[in-house]
Parts: C-alpha cells; structure tokens; sequence
C-alpha cells in the first residue's frame, strides 16, 4: 500500500494530475443508471469490476460536466471534461446515456488528444501564419491547387459564419469541436502512421 500511495503522488505531482476516488464519482453519479449500464456491458468484460468501473467513469463524465457548468458555459472548445480511453466496444451500450445527455459523446480517442498536442500551432504561430499568407500572393497560389468545387463551398461555409452572430457561431464551433475529439473514424491512426513512416531514420549506417 505505500508503494502504491508513493506512486499516486508522483503520477499527480509530476503530471499536475488530481485524483478522484471511486466515492468521489459516485456522489457524481445516478446510481440506478450505472447499474443499468453495468447490467448491460456484463457479457461485454471479463470481470463484473470492469463493467463497474466502465459505467461509473461514462456516467461520471457527465457529472461532472454539470457540477463545473460546463453545459451552461460552453467555449468554443467545447466540453472540457471526457474519459480519455480506447474503449469503444461499450459505446453500443450507452445510446440512452447519451440521449438523456443531449446527444453529447463522453470519449476522447487518444490519437485525437496526441495529433492536437503534437501538431498543433501556438496561437503566435498561427496568427503569423494567417498574417503572412492570408491575404497573399501566396494564399491565392495555395487556393488554386484546391478543386473548384471545394474551393467554392469553402467560401460559402465562410461565408455563413461571418453571418452568424457570435453567440450561434460560438455553439456552431464547440459542437464541431466536441464532434472531432470523438470521431471514431481511423483517420488519425492512418495520418499517424504515415507521418511516422515519412520521419528519416535516426541510426548511423552499419558499415
């Protein structure tokens, strides 16, 4: 148990992580809920623990997203708490859980959180980029090499959020925002091992 208590603490001082008990989320939690959700993944795990602690963490994500207000405060981010896993055999199972949640996802895939931390820009960055090459002789040779068509319904979509008010366009940004963390598509895996494969070999050359 010590070994363990050492290495909580280090895993929260080292990553600024902050630890929640089961109990923590279980004041979070209908507890009916989960255990309609556990019933439900029970032929699903291996172990009834698992199915447990799969439920608790789905309905805890949205229990938390109310006890930090995160529904009646929405950013252009979207919502600021997920369950960060893999797992995606359950979500078959917790249509309802969604539902009752208005449609919102409670999981962020991985390689979403990893390409956003790897490739994203910092906002200097980005805003020389814009301010370098839009408006530009260079931004008018990059949109030629886009199809006529995509080019076209590009401007359009540009169009229709500069005709938003703030507010709407703020909502339209977060729902996106929130949908691209939880696309469960294979595009980032693909991206991910194309960029790894075009990355030069370290190793010196045998001789």
């Amino acid at each position: 148990m010590e070994a363990e208590a050492q290495l909580q603490h280090y895993l929260l001082h080292a990553f600024n992580l902050k630890f929640q008990s089961t109990g923590d989320l279980k004041a979070l939690v209908d507890s009916e809920q989960v255990e309609q959700i556990t019933d439900s993944l029970v032929g699903l795990k291996s172990d009834l623990r698992l199915a447990q602690n799969d439920a608790l963490l789905a309905c805890a994500v949205y229990g938390q997203r109310k006890a930090r207000g995160e529904s009646s405060n929405i950013l252009e981010f979207g919502f600021e708490t997920w369950w960060l896993t893999t797992e995606t055999a359950m979500l078959r199972h917790t249509h309802d859980l969604e539902r009752l949640n208005g449609g919102s996802r409670y999981m962020m895939r991985p390689d979403f959180l990893l390409n956003f931390l790897t490739f994203a820009p910092s906002v200097d960055q980005a805003r020389r980029t814009f301010s370098n090459v839009f408006p530009s002789l260079l931004g008018i040779h990059l949109s030629r090499r886009l199809d006529e068509a995509t080019f076209h319904k590009l401007m359009d979509d540009v169009q229709k959020a500069e005709l938003m008010d703030e507010a709407r366009r703020s909502a339209a940004m977060a729902s996106l925002a929130d949908r691209l963390k939880s696309d469960l598509s294979k595009r980032y895996a693909v991206e991910l091992k194309e960029q790894v494969n075009r990355v030069p070999s370290q190793r010196k050359p045998t001789k």
